[in-house]
């Protein structure tokens, strides 16, 4: 089972300016991979819903303050109980207590007893969620691994998405043809920013389109213009034509039922929602995939870059991020 990140490919490229050849897209999917793996073993929690059973066998009983019943403080944070057995006997979830009852979730004590006990739910810091767009197509099978989607400015590679109940990991974005066109004759200059389009409302503002082998950024929409950021992703600046097809990053490919989901079959035009995890996971996560890509192109050498732009790799920026962070830490519970 993958794990999604806590910052999308997209959002490191446009940190640094990275280029989108398939080399670094699967670097950088590595990179991030290792950052958000990273922060979860340093932070002692994961900041995305994964629904599971968990088993505690003896565990330690504890009586909070506030808390008269007996029951064991959970060694990880829990979202949601959807149900609980005692020494295999079901467990009346309306009676079970719930700790701290007024604050969470996530929470972090229940109130259970017995040798074995298996608590279910979703487990992890936050589930917050942000639009994400719809479907541009139904979902008609369980198995298969690509989806239509109709704004590929609010999706990224690793994003967490949710479509009805089921869950799924970006793993990577796919060109589809939008069914637009060129209706202007963009000539081969940077300054020429304006894009003639069939349709203004078919687009979003930080979608990226591919209009022969150029891709463009779309800053503003006006209408049926658009305002782009030509020659994009470090692909070449060239000329086109009216009529020219207009394609997007629409199609997603992913994993299914992902973090503990069941897959399913989805209604073409399903809302879709992502997983945002809180602001300064997100800004730690950036920052310590930047840090880990200077220093892996310069072979983790003291000294990023070479001749005028050599500087001293010290990651200072990364330290500052963790500072910011750190508050989002689970304290480890341990016994005396």
């Amino acid at each position: 089972m993958g794990k999604p990140f806590y910052a999308t490919v997209e959002q490191l490229q446009a940190a640094a300016d990275y280029k989108s050849t398939a080399y670094e897209a699967e670097r950088l999917r590595r990179i991030l991979d290792g950052a958000s793996r990273d922060i979860e073993l340093s932070f002692h929690r994961h900041y995305y819903p994964l629904t599971e059973a968990v088993t505690f066998t003896d565990p330690p009983t504890s009586t909070p303050r506030r808390v008269q019943s007996a029951g064991f403080d959970l060694d990880r944070d829990l979202l949601a109980l959807t149900a609980a057995t005692e020494d295999g006997t079901s467990a009346t979830l309306a009676d079970v207590e719930l700790h701290p009852g007024q604050y969470g979730p996530p929470y972090w004590w229940i109130g259970l007893t017995g040798s074995t006990i298996v608590v279910t739910g979703r487990w992890g810091y936050s589930e917050d969620t942000a639009p994400a767009g719809a479907l541009e197509a139904a979902i008609s099978d369980t198995t298969g691994t690509s989806v239509d989607v109709t704004n590929s400015a609010l999706i990224g590679v690793g994003d967490l998405i949710l479509v009805d109940s089921e869950q799924m990991i970006v793993t990577a974005k796919l060109q589809l043809d939008s069914g637009q066109n060129l209706s202007n004759n963009p000539t081969a200059s940077v300054s020429d920013v304006t894009i003639g389009l069939t349709d203004g409302t078919k687009f979003a503002v930080g979608e990226i389109i591919l209009i022969d082998a150029e891709d463009m950024l779309i800053v503003a929409i006006s209408g049926n213009n658009g305002t782009v950021k030509r020659a994009y992703n470090g692909s070449v600046l060239a000329a086109h034509s009216a009529t020219a097809d207009i394609y997007a990053p629409r199609t997603l490919t992913v994993e299914r039922g992902a973090v503990g989901t069941t897959a399913a079959t989805h209604l073409d035009a399903a809302t879709i929602t992502k997983n945002v995890p809180p602001g300064p996971i997100v800004d730690f996560c950036i920052a310590e995939a930047l840090s880990r890509y200077e220093n892996e192109s310069a072979g983790y050498l003291r000294q990023v870059g070479t001749g005028e732009s050599a500087r001293e790799a010290r990651g200072a920026g990364l330290a500052a991020a963790h500072r910011q962070a750190s508050p989002l830490r689970r304290v480890r519970l341990a016994a005396v």
